[in-house]
């Protein structure tokens, strides 16, 4: 995926206008309208765009940070929401919230009738702040709760691709992205057995919705290759097959990706 253009930028900066003056009013009104282009934006797939833009080493420091502060004010969209059903951020732990008076304080708070949209929203603020690491070789290596390995949005991404109209979102953009938008993630995660922080590599087919959301297939990049046996025999089959054929080559023309074998 090539580098953001002027043209992202801009329509970056107009989102975040559009947004700030509608969470600036502090009306019921106001909300529902922010949070319907926040919802918008992340059906059209945009939150991992963000987070490529933001992650990426090279990447020009202004891209970055509008990247970022545009992630951070979607997260506030999500804050307000659960500020309008009691919730309150906790300021000294921030994706924390507490309800009126009580003392406990919750992580993973869902709304009744919430879509996977907005509980994306809230998890934006987690996303957009890096932090931590994985285990085996990926240790230290690792410094975002999800990184993008890689991003493929799409004809035509409908949020924040080069478009001049920021009001208009298209909101039959997710059938349509649906099958062609793909990534590669590695996400942090918990190992179930040993509580050690994991890093599992996701391929995701359409707009992502979420970590906890089903990926195409998944692998520990932290295990020795060939230990993780959840694969198909066709699929394992036809993976040695390759390398075989490969073998044959010279080494310039060995390089492949293969997908499926996470499980």
């Amino acid at each position: 995926m090539a580098s953001p253009s002027a043209a992202w930028a801009e329509t970056c900066s107009r989102h975040l206008e559009a947004l700030s003056r509608s969470l600036q009013l502090e009306t019921a009104e106001a909300l529902q309208e922010a949070t319907k282009v926040a919802r918008n934006l992340v059906s059209c797939g945009s939150i991992l765009k963000l987070l490529w833009v933001l992650q990426q080493a090279d990447a020009a420091e202004a891209d970055a940070a509008l990247a970022q502060e545009l992630l951070l004010l979607l997260h506030t969209v999500a804050e307000r929401r659960l500020a309008a059903a009691g919730w309150q951020a906790v300021p000294e732990q921030p994706g924390t919230f507490r309800r009126g008076d009580m003392e406990s304080q919750e992580l993973d708070i869902r709304l009744p009738g919430e879509t996977w949209q907005d509980y994306l929203l809230q998890c934006c603020r987690m996303l957009a702040t890096p932090g931590g690491g994985g285990r085996g070789r990926s240790q230290g290596a690792l410094t975002w709760a999800v990184r993008v390995v890689f991003f493929h949005e799409g004809p035509q991404d409908g949020s924040l691709s080069e478009t001049t109209d920021v009001t208009q979102l298209r909101l039959h953009c997710d059938a349509e992205l649906a099958a062609t938008q793909h990534a590669v993630l590695d996400v942090l995660e918990e190992d179930a057995d040993s509580g050690e922080r994991v890093v599992i590599r996701k391929l995701v087919l359409g707009p992502w919705q979420g970590i906890e959301a089903d990926a195409q297939t998944a692998v520990d990049m932290g295990a020795p290759p060939g230990s993780q046996s959840d694969s198909c025999w066709a699929e394992t089959t036809m993976v040695g097959l390759a390398a075989l054929l490969l073998a044959s080559r010279p080494p310039e023309h060995r390089s492949v990706l293969f997908l499926g074998l996470g499980g």
